[in-house]
């Protein structure tokens, strides 16, 4: 394993890489263009020594068989066949920014430095790292491909974390500062192409962010499904007045609706009396006035 730091003096010192909880700083040490070196994660940040164990961007790269490598993404080559060896090294690169060549499928993972600083490491393919001054050196790996008059397309640190998915379903946080990412670049063409995370390869740095925003989404699930059964209690008792208002405007009717039955019932039954008063009258009158013309 080999480390290059392409940006000269602007590659030494501390960098804090960005400003989120959780994220660990780079510290580079090294001047010199090219050091035998292995990244890694110490005391809580990351440096550049010449101790292999804990390696960084070694992980799913250590099986010396003849198994398929990345069998489900089709890469053609043999585990035993991108391996970190002295003939076919892997090279860690601190570099201004990266450019794929149009056609040429190819692996890299890399660990966001800042929006123009990008640490980077070519598993197989082609790629080209470029300097501070905007040139560039061409790196290929396990690849065979004639690059004469290829097209290339570049892409900053930036570009190259907007076209990674490494996201915590559980509480959607965005763990590329939090990772060495690892994604296959294919361009068909200098506008468009795919892009596929290969996330049994990503690896995790620091969890203290992850960790931190999983409570926070428990919080605010917590707070959500409190607010929900609030709400549906709430419901419950706007439902159970509406059916009290309800029911005692249906028996305020049937009262009503009584009573003026009952004032008709009153009516008729006065009238009734009243006809019944004026028949007897009629009666004795007539039977008067039979009497007196006997």
């Amino acid at each position: 394993m080999y480390f290059s730091n392409l940006l000269d003096a602007r590659g030494v010192g501390e960098f804090q890489r960005k400003n989120k909880y959780g994220v660990i700083p780079f510290v580079g040490s090294v001047e010199e263009r090219s050091v035998v070196g292995h990244v890694r994660v110490v005391d809580g940040k990351i440096i550049v020594d010449e101790n292999p164990e804990g390696d960084l961007f070694t992980k799913g790269i250590q099986e010396n068989s003849d198994a398929p490598f990345l069998e489900g993404y089709k890469s053609g080559l043999l585990c035993k066949e991108v391996l970190d060896t002295e003939e076919n090294p892997m090279i860690v690169v601190l570099a201004k920014s990266i450019k794929f060549y149009v056609g040429v499928k190819t692996f890299v993972k890399f660990i966001n430095i800042s929006d123009d600083a990008v640490m980077a490491c070519l598993v197989y393919g082609a790629c080209e790292f470029t300097f501070d001054d905007g040139t560039s050196v061409a790196l290929q790996r396990c690849n065979t491909t004639d690059l004469d008059g290829k097209k290339v397309k570049e892409f900053s640190a930036k570009d190259l974390r907007e076209h990674c998915s490494v996201v915590d379903k559980e509480s959607d946080y965005d763990l590329t500062w939090d990772c060495v990412n690892a994604v296959i670049v294919n361009l068909t063409s200098e506008f468009s192409g795919s892009y596929r995370t290969v996330k049994e390869q990503v690896n995790i740095l620091t969890t203290a962010g992850l960790e931190r925003a999983r409570v926070r989404a428990a919080e605010k699930k917590r707070l959500a499904e409190e607010e929900a059964r609030r709400k549906e209690e709430e419901r419950r008792l706007q439902m159970l007045e509406m059916e009290k208002r309800q029911k005692e405007r249906e028996e305020a009717e049937a009262k009503e609706k009584a009573e003026r039955e009952a004032k008709k019932q009153a009516r008729r039954s006065s009238k009734k009396k009243a006809d019944e008063y004026e028949a007897v009258n009629m009666s004795g009158a007539a039977f008067l006035d039979f009497i007196s013309n006997l």
